[in-house]
């Protein structure tokens, strides 16, 4: 959504490239990834707003989630500022309330940066 790149501090935009694989494969699930962010989150507040936006994700445990593992291929990171290419809340006229729109990566290639 246009609201995730939405912000006056400068932010990153990081983007993981994952494998689906078989079950039997030892790598990530939705499940545990959702369960290690919420065992670092040492704050109160912080575990709220992070289960307000799985809530908004629309994501709620299932053991099916188990049975989906994938293989972190890698990841890639971008500088997201006034020059990045994104739609901000203050230039979508009121009457339309929801946006939806796509990334090229090889486009953003001028904003990537080291992790």
């Amino acid at each position: 959504s246009f609201e995730q790149l939405d912000s006056v501090v400068e932010g990153r935009l990081v983007i993981y490239k994952l494998e689906k694989m078989s079950p039997s494969f030892a790598g990530l699930t939705l499940n545990a990834l959702v369960a290690r962010i919420k065992g670092s989150l040492a704050d109160e507040n912080t575990l709220d707003i992070f289960e307000n936006k799985l809530i908004q994700a629309k994501y709620a445990y299932d053991s099916v989630y188990d049975e989906m593992v994938f293989c972190n291929m890698g990841c890639e990171a971008y500088v997201v500022d006034d020059k990045f290419p994104r739609l901000k809340r203050n230039q979508i006229p009121r009457q339309i309330v929801g946006v939806k729109y796509e990334l090229s990566i090889n486009a953003i290639a001028e904003a990537k940066v080291q992790l």
